[in-house]
């Protein structure tokens, strides 16, 4: 029996959407903590203390980096700020919040972060902390910090 090419995209549709549906389901039941926010308590670029509270609401896009990386850091923020600027002439760029956050606390003080973010997309919210709280924040974040 031979199938016709509208049956077999049919049953392509039917078996994506039961895969997505499946993976949906699976994450909203395993989720670790229930929470689908990420919580973190750190110090941005101003010296204020911000938390997940501070940016609920925002769709993030977040880079973790160091001020003192010579070549990679400055070149994904760079492809960052492009992206935010296309997003801008868009008119979606108020859509997104762009985040750096620091991975280095004993070389990245608030104002170091401040300079550093000068070079990049003005919408950039840079943040620092001690070394157990960006543990913690790489830690909700899903990302390991060496």
């Amino acid at each position: 029996m031979r199938i016709s090419p509208w049956t077999k995209s049919l049953l392509l549709f039917a078996v994506t959407l039961t895969i997505v549906g499946a993976s949906f389901t699976f994450v909203l039941l395993h989720h670790e903590d229930g929470d689908n926010r990420i919580a973190f308590s750190l110090t941005n670029q101003s010296g204020d203390r911000i938390t997940q509270k501070n940016l609920a609401g925002k769709n993030l896009l977040v880079f973790f980096g160091f001020t003192s990386c010579r070549d990679v850091c400055p070149a994904q923020m760079s492809k960052l700020s492009n992206v935010m600027n296309a997003l801008d002439k868009s008119g979606h760029g108020k859509q997104i919040t762009p985040v750096f956050i620091s991975v280095d606390p004993e070389r990245d003080s608030v104002e170091k972060v401040a300079l550093y973010l000068k070079h990049f997309h003005a919408s950039f919210i840079g943040l620092t902390g001690s070394r157990p709280a960006l543990q913690s924040a790489a830690d909700r974040f899903k990302t390991l910090l060496e």
